[in-house]
């Protein structure tokens, strides 16, 4: 099996395709995140790599750029434009290097879409898998969750910020890497992802893990203009036909 780091913001899918792979022999880091609302079978994070990439996150950033009001291991919430990327090296490399040592690896946190530079140059063969869906669905989700998680009022404007901020990263930093595979949270829903992330990965999928429930409809209302261009580019990298013009 191939080593793989999956991409994508929070809301996004990103759990439903880290349980695909999860009954594979992948290790996924330690004290995974169990069961809850959001993620009613558990969003297989390790709170291990939260905590590492928050730190990478922080260290990169002057005081001035970490929001006041989010607490300091809410860097899932952040909105680093471009001009920010996170570069290598950085002083967490051992506990880089002694994580990306334990292969087969599949590791997940949307913080990796800001922190990823400083993983890259230890992931040696690694496989990225960048996950979306929607973007209406996705803010909505994030708001909501926001609130969950950190008691914070999130507006949506600030989650759309998110959600253009974190896929921007993704397309910048990979634009000339073929190991991506961009999945649609439907084509994973539907199963022809699953196949696509069966013939990349090499993985023992677990096709009985999406749950099509999960699944709701989209407006694309009141979505920024930037959110739907970067969307409809995501669409198109994953092979997926989307229905906006």
């Amino acid at each position: 099996m191939k080593n793989c780091i999956i991409l994508g913001s929070a809301r996004s899918g990103t759990s439903m395709v880290a349980g695909v792979l999860s009954k594979s022999n992948y290790f996924m880091g330690k004290n995974l995140i169990g069961p809850n609302r959001f993620n009613p079978k558990g969003n297989l994070e390790s709170i291990d790599i939260n905590e590492l990439n928050n730190s990478i996150i922080h260290v990169s950033l002057t005081e001035s750029r970490i929001p006041k009001d989010l607490p300091r291991y809410a860097a899932w919430l952040y909105e680093l434009p471009l001009e920010m990327r996170i570069t290598s090296p950085t002083p967490f490399d051992d506990q880089i290097a002694s994580l990306t040592k334990q292969e087969p690896y599949c590791f997940k946190d949307p913080r990796f879409s800001y922190a990823l530079p400083a993983w890259q140059p230890y992931v040696n063969d690694a496989i990225y898998i960048c996950v979306f869906r929607e973007p209406d669905k996705t803010i909505d989700s994030i708001v909501k969750a926001a609130k969950y998680y950190h008691d914070v009022e999130f507006s949506e404007e600030r989650a759309s910020n998110v959600w253009i901020q974190m896929y921007n990263h993704i397309l910048e930093s990979h634009k000339d890497t073929e190991e991506l595979l961009f999945l649609h949270f439907n084509q994973v829903i539907a199963g022809d992802g699953i196949e696509k992330l069966r013939e990349m990965t090499g993985a023992d999928v677990d096709k009985s893990f999406p749950d099509a429930m999960l699944s709701k409809s989209a407006s694309m209302e009141n979505v920024p203009e930037q959110c739907t261009n970067i969307y409809k580019k995501l669409c198109e990298l994953a092979g997926y036909e989307s229905k906006l013009k």
